[in-house]
């Protein structure tokens, strides 16, 4: 199994978890939000496997900034501010994200928007 269906298959972990989190008789704008919030996580997964499943059929490209299992440390940014696949060692569950730089230098951010509430979690490395 190469290191694109490994992560479609984490992907599809992911993706059970947070249908698990929805709440199945949302009482208040709370179980709301939250049901919009895991619906927001399960779209952003499905795009980031239709994206690799896009790739799959590509040649391999030689990087030798990436690790053995095929991720880039994030010590090595991304060069455009395209969303990407963030996992951390010590969160469980991957995010969608963007990197972006200023004065003060580089970092990841994390955002999950809906209708009512907008967060933004700046990441540094």
């Amino acid at each position: 199994m190469n290191i694109l269906e490994q992560i479609l298959e984490e992907i599809d972990q992911k993706i059970e978890k947070a249908k698990e989190l929805m709440v199945s008789c949302p009482c208040d704008r709370l179980d709301v939000i939250a049901n919009e919030t895991a619906e927001a996580f399960i779209e952003a997964y499905k795009e980031c496997q239709e994206i690799i499943c896009s790739h799959m059929e590509d040649e391999p490209v030689s990087n030798t900034d990436k690790l053995d299992n095929g991720w880039i440390p994030a010590e090595i940014p991304p060069k455009t501010n395209d969303y990407i696949l963030l996992s951390f060692s010590n969160f469980s569950l991957p995010l969608v994200g963007r990197y972006g730089a200023d004065e003060t230098g580089g970092h990841f951010i994390w955002e999950i928007v809906t209708e009512m509430i907008r967060v933004s979690v700046t990441i540094y490395t």
